[in-house]
């Protein structure tokens, strides 16, 4: 049952503060954290999701790792499905993570009939990410936010599945990033918007940055580079793209209407450089 987490866990009841009962956690069974907490974990921490387990939370995340000793949330037999927050207005703050080898989350104890197409799930609220690398993910997308605000710095995507970043209905800045060997897209956003900012993308199966929905999306100083596609604006979308270079790839720019309920798409660019 509902109750499980405290088998991992310790609540302190007054700071309402929840803690790993120990520096090396092996989680082997679906763990469900109640809201009105805050879940913190600490540098050099590790969490093995194991036997298909992942965490789902109603309460936000403070993960506090450190440049010479991060925290890490791996699946050492490769059944992990992740880590999922539904936090409503909270705030989930990470530092110096590594997430790898995790899976995209289903659920079908019972009468539940869970299906998340993320292995990093976020809803809701405000998520900060920064330092972190998400490796290795075989889900349909690697993170995924819903109705959040966002702010992503120095984090490395590399081994996506499919799509590495999704973001649907939130405002967000993504800076300072690497997205590398992803099966699909690098960033996919639909119904919000974005600015991209120094970041490098390389080996994208897809599209690497794409805007739709009726989205809006800005792009400085970034380098795409062996992308299928570079820079996609669709329905009602307008993407702005200044100094960014674009190589190796088959297609630099492309707008079009995919839905019938929207229209066309809009991509301004300024300063741009494309070779091959």
């Amino acid at each position: 049952g509902e109750d499980n987490y405290t088998k991992y866990f310790k609540i302190d009841s007054i700071s309402k503060f929840i803690t790993l009962k120990q520096n090396h956690t092996t989680i082997d069974s679906f763990t469900e954290i109640p809201k009105g907490f805050t879940v913190q974990i600490s540098e050099g921490q590790i969490i093995d999701l194991i036997n298909y387990s992942t965490i789902l939370s109603y309460s936000p995340f403070r993960i506090n790792g450190t440049k010479e000793n991060k925290t890490s949330i791996i699946s050492s037999d490769s059944t992990g499905k992740g880590v999922h927050i539904i936090q409503n207005n909270d705030s989930t703050f990470i530092s110096n993570l590594n997430f790898e080898n995790q899976n995209s989350f289903s659920d079908f104890r019972g009468d539940a009939l869970w299906s998340l197409p993320s292995a990093f799930t976020v809803y809701g609220g405000y998520v900060s990410i920064s330092n972190s690398n998400f490796n290795n993910l075989k889900s349909e997308d690697a993170i995924n936010l819903f109705r959040c605000d966002y702010n992503i710095s120095n984090i490395k995507m590399d081994k996506t599945f499919s799509d590495a970043f999704d973001a649907d209905f939130c405002f967000g800045k993504i800076s300072d990033c690497q997205f590398i060997n992803c099966g699909n897209d690098a960033i996919d956003i639909s119904g919000g918007d974005l600015i991209i900012s120094n970041c490098y993308f390389s080996n994208i199966e897809d599209k690497a940055c794409s805007a739709g929905e009726n989205s809006k999306m800005k792009i400085y100083n970034c380098n795409i580079d062996s992308s299928s596609l570079g820079i996609i604006a669709k329905d009602l979308s307008i993407v702005e793209t200044f100094n960014t270079s674009i190589s190796n790839c088959d297609i630099a720019f492309c707008s079009f209407q995919k839905k019938g309920e929207f229209g066309p798409a809009k991509i301004y660019s300024t300063d741009d450089k494309t070779s091959n």
